[in-house]
């Protein structure tokens, strides 16, 4: 039993519930004079502040995914409620001191509550909107970083980095062509999957006949993939993993070493951290490796322990995905506390460490201070070490 995801979704439902009745309170006051429709309103914002766990439980079509987004949506739009009702609480203490609002404010408290109410719901749904559009216009990010190991033959290899596309609840085929296109424009050498393909249920791959987009991606050195901790939600990693070698022509690996562009380096695919199986050391993975020639290791979750490992079997670059750099505010300030490498680039001794924020999102299709992206990444062999974002 994973205890730790226990506790982490423990803390968020204490967060969620104490928030919301909060909110509720505060939107309470400002919004019904009698007792009873306070009442009721609490309930229902204590309701939305539990309904994030119940479907999210459950597997099933449409109509649960919807009550997942909703969710979601209402779990992350929270922290801006709660701003919005801390900050006219305050005020409303001030006032009472020394006014600061015109007369009229202290002579209708109902009507200056409900337009506050209105002010709020009106910010926070400009905010959402601009997130929305920062997800359905995802961009192109430029990164290049030199390593220190030669490259045989080759000088450098362009890689485009692609993670988290999360096809399901949100994401399904249109979304996927728009992404095929963007990554193809890249012109890459190389194009890697780092996990999270799907988001919930493989099935969507064969409903939606997804293969047809994925044969679309185009690569000379190949088309490669790990899995995430997402394909094995529902222990159907197997299913993803097959689907996409049989029908996509993508090889996916899984604890393997594989030389590329003939072997003028390695690519180490890591299975997921989540998968339910012991996976192995990275230094049994690439033991019998040619030690002059890079290794870049491909591995979901950037997670620090990893990171070590990776640099002590003396991987030479390793590219992640995962953190969505965080996806929305506040949560991309508290995802730097918890990876060395939350987003872009850095080191771990002489490893370079790529991390991006990915194409698709979890829960609901909003970014807000963060991207949605393909990573065009140009790898250097051969120099001292350096590398710009």
């Amino acid at each position: 039993m994973n205890y730790s995801f226990l506790l982490f979704v423990f803390a968020i439902l204490l967060c969620s519930v104490g928030v919301g009745l909060y909110v509720g309170w505060c939107s309470a006051r400002a919004l019904f004079a009698r007792r009873w429709q306070r009442y009721l309103w609490q309930g229902f914002i204590l309701v939305l502040s539990l309904f994030f766990f119940v479907p999210m439980a459950m597997r099933g079509g449409s109509f649960l995914a919807m009550l997942r987004v909703v969710g979601v949506g209402w779990l992350v739009s929270l922290p801006y409620w709660f701003i919005a009702a801390a900050g006219f609480h305050v005020l409303t203490l001030i006032h009472r001191r020394r006014p600061i609002f015109p007369g009229w404010v202290g002579q209708q408290p109902l009507r200056a509550g409900r337009a506050a109410c209105f002010a709020s719901f009106v910010a926070v749904i400009s905010i959402f909107a601009y997130g929305y559009h920062q997800y359905v216009n995802p961009v192109t990010t430029h990164a290049s970083i030199t390593l220190k190991k030669p490259g045989g033959a080759a000088g450098s290899v362009r890689i485009a980095v692609v993670s988290d596309l999360h096809l399901g609840d949100i994401a399904g085929k249109a979304r996927l062509a728009q992404n095929v296109a963007q990554i193809n424009a890249i012109q890459a050498d190389m194009i890697v999957l780092v996990g999270d393909i799907i988001d919930r249920e493989p099935d969507i791959l064969w409903e939606q006949n997804l293969q047809e987009e994925f044969l679309q991606l185009k690569a000379p050195l190949g088309i490669y993939a790990v899995l995430g901790n997402h394909e094995h939600i529902v222990g159907r990693g197997d299913s993803c993993a097959s689907f996409l070698e049989r029908y996509c022509g993508v090889r996916v690996l899984r604890d393997e070493l594989v030389p590329v562009a003939d072997g003028r380096f390695y690519l180490a695919g890591r299975r997921d951290r989540n998968e339910g199986r012991a996976r192995r050391a990275l230094a049994d993975i690439v033991r019998g490796a040619n030690s002059s020639l890079p290794i870049i290791v491909l591995d979901h979750q950037p997670v620090n322990l990893s990171l070590r490992e990776a640099a002590a079997a003396g991987a030479a670059l390793q590219i992640s995905g995962h953190t969505h750099g965080g996806q929305v505010w506040p949560v991309n300030w508290v995802t730097p506390l918890l990876y060395k490498v939350d987003y872009g680039l850095g080191w771990e001794g002489d490893m370079g460490i790529l991390v991006t924020s990915g194409l698709g999102l979890w829960g609901v299709p909003v970014r807000i201070g963060t991207v949605s992206e393909v990573v065009d990444l140009q790898v250097h062999f051969d120099s001292p070490r350096g590398g710009t974002p």
